[in-house]
C-alpha cells in the first residue's frame, strides 16, 4: 500500500523490493548498528541507514553497483559468471570470490538454479557509458555496494 514513488524509492517489505524490480534482495542478520551479514553471499555489508534489530532483508538495485579499483568499504572481489546483453546495457551475474567459509555452501547452476542465482549479485552496466570496458565472462574485478544505496526491510 502506497504510492508508486514510495514503492520504488522506499520499499517497506521483501515483496515491495521484488515488485519494484530490485534484483538483489537477500536475507540478512544485523551484526552492528550499520552492518548486516548476508549468509547467501557470505559477506558483511555496511549500510548508511541504521539497521533495525529485526531486519529481514537487504536490497540493492543492479544499476547502483560501482566498479572500483580494489579493497575498501563494501568492496568485493567478484567473478563474472554470466552476461546478457540488451541494446543499451549488459546484465552481469557476479560471484563472490572471497565468501567466508561459514557461508551457505556454494551451489552449482545445474544442481539448483534458484539457489545458484541467489548466491550471486546482478549488476547492470550501461553499454554507452564509455568509462570502463564492459565486463566479460570470467573477468575478476572489484565491485562496491554503496552504503547509501541499500534498502533494509523488516518484513
Amino acid at each position: 500500500v502506497g504510492s508508486g514513488d514510495a514503492l520504488v524509492n522506499r520499499p517497506q517489505s521483501v515483496a515491495g523490493l521484488k515488485l519494484s524490480g530490485c534484483k538483489n534482495a537477500v536475507p540478512v542478520v544485523r551484526t552492528g548498528p550499520h552492518v548486516v551479514h548476508a549468509p547467501r553471499w557470505g559477506v558483511d555489508v555496511r549500510c548508511a541507514p541504521e539497521v533495525a534489530a529485526d531486519v529481514a532483508c537487504l536490497g540493492v538495485r543492479a544499476f547502483y553497483l560501482e566498479r572500483v579499483e580494489g579493497p575498501g568499504e563494501n568492496c568485493y572481489r567478484m567473478r563474472v559468471d554470466r552476461t546478457s546483453d540488451s541494446r543499451f546495457e549488459r546484465t552481469v551475474l557476479l560471484g563472490f570470490l572471497d565468501r567466508e567459509r561459514a557461508a551457505e555452501s556454494a551451489v552449482a547452476f545445474q544442481d539448483n538454479e534458484m539457489s545458484y542465482l541467489h548466491q550471486h549479485l546482478f549488476w547492470r552496466v550501461g553499454k554507452h557509458d564509455g568509462a570502463d570496458p564492459l565486463p566479460e565472462m570470467g573477468d575478476e574485478l572489484w565491485v562496491r555496494i554503496p552504503p547509501d544505496r541499500v534498502y533494509l526491510v523488516t518484513r
